[in-house]
């Protein structure tokens, strides 16, 4: 009877710890799949922001040359 009893013992131990591997497991794969939509989202933000930075520049630049020819011609306009 014992002996039974402490089998019957070890096989719910034996699927408690089958059910804690299987929850650790499906968070394992959980886990990983929000890594991996984290670094797609990470890689879609550098490539915003590389665009954003390059608009700013081309702004930066545009404004340089209107300045320019705002100076050339207030220039010109003060000393006919």
């Amino acid at each position: 009877m014992f002996l039974f009893q402490n089998m019957i013992k070890a096989a719910n131990e034996t699927d408690k710890q089958q059910t804690i591997v299987k929850l650790h497991e499906q968070s394992k794969k959980t886990l990983e799949q929000e890594i991996l939509n984290y670094r797609d989202e990470a890689q879609k933000q550098q490539k915003l922001i590389y665009q954003l930075e390059k608009e700013r520049d081309r702004y930066i630049n545009e404004a340089s040359e209107l300045t320019k020819k705002l100076r050339v011609s207030w220039f010109l306009s003060c000393n006919p």
